[in-house]
């Protein structure tokens, strides 16, 4: 825990905060096992796969992204902003029929940014029903998280924008697209619902299929141009195995993005917090609930202070 003083209107304040650095949560993606990893880092060139299926399966970037992109924590990501920009695995994927999994990637994603159909954290697979895999958002809303396969699977109401977040898919394989998905936002569990973008929307377990592609992010082999979404990604893993809800708190918790009070993702609580969860507030964005309650009140401003107060809690 760090202590920051800070002036505003003449008035000291001194403010307690935690932050972990971004080693910590390397460590604890280390400590999981990803087959896939790309930390994002690489100002040039390729983006290293840090998984165990190595640099056979490094990261080709195409087009115009972003590179070297300034993050919360101090390290650096990607941004996508181009429909035509997106990467691809060199190697192809091993997980294919109906398989178990984890997807996981710290992402910001702009608010008022556009988005194609279900532009991908992470995609493989192929172009009819059932037979590829979607991390992405969801059908032009570049702010809500859509996990499932081509035609079918479920997604979040907005996760709100311009903020870092940290997402996570576990996947138990062998079930239907209504089952067997837990979506997490900050290492809380997501209530899902079927994407009413999509038809048939529902697959039984027997017809998911998925095959063998390279991993993209920020488009579809089939539909070039069209799956993209706006805005920053970095840390994107893959895992073949469920991680355990104790697991993904423990990324979540050495990512630094488990600070509530933290609203405008820079690991220094100020008046700019107050500024950014009122903006939310007036935008009607789901992140200033800081009570739960599903109605935004004059106690979720009694929240948000209390958070404030106590630090990062």
């Amino acid at each position: 825990m760090n202590v920051r003083v800070f002036t505003f209107g003449g008035a000291m304040m001194m403010v307690s905060f935690a932050h972990a650095s971004p080693q910590a949560f390397q460590d604890e993606v280390t400590a999981s096992g990803p087959v896939l990893w790309y930390q994002m880092n690489e100002q040039t060139g390729n983006a290293v796969n840090h998984g165990s299926l190595g640099s056979s399966h490094d990261l080709v970037f195409q087009g115009s992204v972003g590179r070297d992109v300034s993050t919360y924590a101090g390290d650096s990501a990607v941004r996508f902003s181009d429909p035509n920009s997106y990467g691809e695995s060199l190697g192809l994927s091993s997980l294919t029929g109906n398989p178990t999994f984890t997807c996981e990637a710290i992402v910001r994603l702009d608010q008022n940014g556009s988005a194609g159909n279900w532009g991908p954290f992470l995609h493989w697979g192929g172009g009819s029903t059932g037979t590829a895999v979607y991390f992405s958002v969801s059908s032009n809303d570049n702010t809500s998280v859509y996990t499932g396969f081509y035609n079918a699977g479920v997604r979040t109401s907005s996760v709100g924008g311009d903020r870092w977040v940290h997402v996570a898919w576990v996947r138990e394989g062998g079930n239907s697209t209504s089952d067997g998905t837990t979506l997490y936002i900050n290492g809380i569990a997501q209530t899902v619902v079927q994407d009413p973008a999509l038809s048939p929307g529902f697959l039984n377990a027997s017809s998911i299929n998925v095959t063998s592609t390279p991993f993209t992010i920020n488009r579809a082999a089939n539909l070039f141009g069209t799956r993209f979404f706006t805005g920053e990604i970095d840390e994107v893993a893959l895992y073949d195995r469920a991680l355990t809800p104790a697991e993904i708190a423990a990324h979540v918790g050495a990512s630094g993005l488990t600070c509530y009070a933290d609203c405008d993702g820079v690991p220094v609580l100020n008046i700019f917090d107050y500024i950014c969860f009122g903006n939310a507030y007036s935008t009607q964005d789901p992140y200033a609930d800081c009570d739960g309650s599903g109605v935004l009140n004059i106690f979720d401003y009694i929240c948000f202070g209390n958070a404030y107060s106590a630090g990062c809690p």
